[in-house]
């Protein structure tokens, strides 16, 4: 019991820290875009020499770079902080589905990518429900479960109605942010249904 604690506490304290991460390389990103504006309007409060400031000033690529900086950082501050709020109140709120999951990993050149595969746990149900997830990288080891299915609770969306946290014996998976991370690969009698 204190170990699942203690997995559970490890696991959220993950999901903060990717917050965390994603917030600071977005408000380096923010520092860029200011920058970029800078050179534009006044390149001479960065420091930029006299000589050298008609290079810069009034140049629209500065001006044009700095507003998509801008904009991005200040989309991935608000989204991330959101969705971290969002899937903690999916858990906190919702009751979870017991499904039977199995973990998918794909290596590619320069990183793991991470599926939950969800079916309904009642394999005499009439048709199977399976998504394909995109997970975050998981804080725990994977590789007791690699290859097996296992059962775990799975909340889901009550808006989207699409997996949002699965809860295991060994820790948690958290749904990758965006529309296409959770896909239906088929709905009642071998019906497709497409990507939430």
């Amino acid at each position: 019991m204190l170990t699942k604690k203690m997995n559970k506490v490890k696991d959220f304290a993950s999901l903060h820290r990717y917050k965390l991460l994603v917030q600071g390389s977005s408000v380096l990103v923010f520092g860029f875009g200011l920058i970029s504006l800078l050179l534009f309007f006044a390149p001479w409060i960065i420091g930029i020499p006299e000589a050298q400031q008609e290079l810069y000033r009034g140049k629209g690529i500065w001006f044009i770079t700095g507003i998509i900086f801008l904009s991005c950082s200040t989309y991935f501050i608000v989204i991330i902080r959101k969705w971290v709020q969002h899937v903690t109140w999916v858990y906190k709120n919702t009751k979870p589905e017991i499904m039977k999951l199995r973990i998918e990993e794909e290596s590619g050149s320069d990183s793991t990518a991470y599926y939950a595969i969800l079916r309904d746990n009642n394999e005499t149900s009439a048709g199977n429900n399976i998504w394909k997830v995109a997970v975050y990288s998981p804080s725990w080891n994977t590789r007791s479960v690699m290859n097996k299915e296992v059962t775990a609770d799975v909340y889901f969306d009550p808006a989207s109605k699409v997996p949002v946290v699965i809860k295991t014996a060994y820790g948690f998976l958290w749904k990758m942010a965006g529309k296409g991370s959770a896909k239906k690969v088929i709905e009642g009698r071998g019906k497709k249904g497409g990507e939430k």
